[in-house]
């Protein structure tokens, strides 16, 4: 055994034991409020097990680097999803990189009845997304056949 091997063969278990434990014991997050901390570090113990994988295989501790694998994949299988962009929102960067998003905020005030001026100016904004605040039962009556043309 060479001395590195004997140097780091120690800290290797240590740190494929410490980041497979991390690993499984976030996913009993929840049994206990503190073995659920341990899946906020999934990135760090995919990294740890990169760098342990990376040390075990010219250290010939093939048995540890086969544990480090099997910790790298299941928290790249729990990582990965995470950066795939979903549709909703690959189709508003196309729509915003085709023009502008119209945005119209408007607090109708639950006690005004002046709700044709509202309509009319909410229907003529031409606004992609309309946001109406202090909305009540009436109000969503008179919005609704008032501009049907947003939900």
């Amino acid at each position: 055994m060479t001395t590195a091997n004997k140097i780091l063969a120690p800290w290797l278990l240590v740190v494929v034991a410490g980041a497979v434990a991390g690993t499984a014991g976030g996913f009993l997050g929840n049994r206990h409020w503190m073995l659920d901390l341990l899946a906020a570090f999934r990135m760090q113990y995919a990294l740890a097990l990169v760098i342990a994988l990376v040390v075990a295989l010219p250290l010939r501790r093939h048995h540890l680097a086969a544990v480090a694998a099997a910790g790298l994949v299941v928290n790249l299988a729990v990582i990965a999803p995470l950066y795939r962009v979903p549709a909703d929102v690959r189709e508003a960067r196309a729509a915003h990189e085709a023009g502008t998003l119209t945005l119209l905020v408007y607090n109708v005030l639950t006690r005004n009845e002046n709700w044709e001026d509202v309509v009319r100016y909410v229907d003529g904004s031409d606004a992609d997304v309309v946001v109406l605040l202090e909305v009540d039962l009436g109000w969503q009556v008179v919005i609704k056949v008032g501009a049907p043309n947003y939900r």
